[in-house]
């Protein structure tokens, strides 16, 4: 009896796999609506969630991308149009080009 259950229970894991990170991509998902609906605030602390436990780095790229895509504060909110290398001495130091989504101003 208990060989038999072992067969019936390996072969439904054959036919049904369980993804360890379905709960992931639900939760990058969820972060992803709130970066839509503007809720910047929430999505980065969902993103940040995210990262902490995803511990094969699945969606890093993706959420380090839309952590630096808005950044929001009391006074103002900016969006990185383009991230460059500025010479400084012998080395490169990374840098942003940036808009001001209040007033337009672009650096």
């Amino acid at each position: 009896m208990k060989f038999r259950f072992a067969i019936i229970f390996f072969l439904s894991a054959l036919l049904f796999p369980v993804k360890a990170q379905d709960h992931l991509s639900i939760q990058f998902g969820y972060a992803n609506n709130l970066f839509n609906s503007k809720l910047y605030f929430d999505a980065i602390t969902e993103y940040k969630r995210l990262q902490f436990f995803d511990s094969t780095k699945t969606f890093n790229y993706e959420i380090n991308y839309k952590i630096g895509e808005n950044f929001t504060n009391n006074f103002s909110q900016i969006q990185i149009i383009e991230q460059i290398r500025m010479p400084q001495g012998k080395y490169t130091q990374k840098g942003y080009k940036y808009k001001c989504l209040k007033c337009g101003n672009e650096d």
